[in-house]
């Protein structure tokens, strides 16, 4: 029986395309002019993201992810959130970390 091999997914390959759709989102949100995500758009971002956190070692990319799209979230919570909702702050929003992978460090 010949197993089916999966290509591997670079890291930089990944992260762009997942940019992509992180871009689609905040366009979402802020009204901006985009395409509402299809149930295809959706399964090629989760098949995407889960392929590349199931890759043997060293293409396991879960915690670079992990990093990247929390980065990509703070940025747009302090540059746009909290700009447009809570201008009067006078220190930098910080994100507590619940998920199961902050246990990990």
């Amino acid at each position: 029986m010949v197993m089916n091999e999966r290509k591997t997914i670079d890291l930089e390959q990944g992260w762009d395309f997942m940019q992509k759709g992180i871009m689609k989102l905040k366009n979402i949100l802020e009204g901006l002019p985009e395409t509402p995500f299809n149930s295809e758009d959706h399964m090629l971002l989760y098949t995407t993201i889960y392929n590349m956190c199931t890759q043997r070692p060293p293409h396991d990319y879960s915690r670079q992810l992990y990093d990247k799209y929390r980065e990509s979230f703070e940025e747009y919570i302090r540059s746009t959130v909290r700009k447009t909702y809570c201008p009067q702050l006078p220190f930098p929003v910080m994100l507590v970390d619940h998920s199961p992978l902050s246990l990990l460090h």
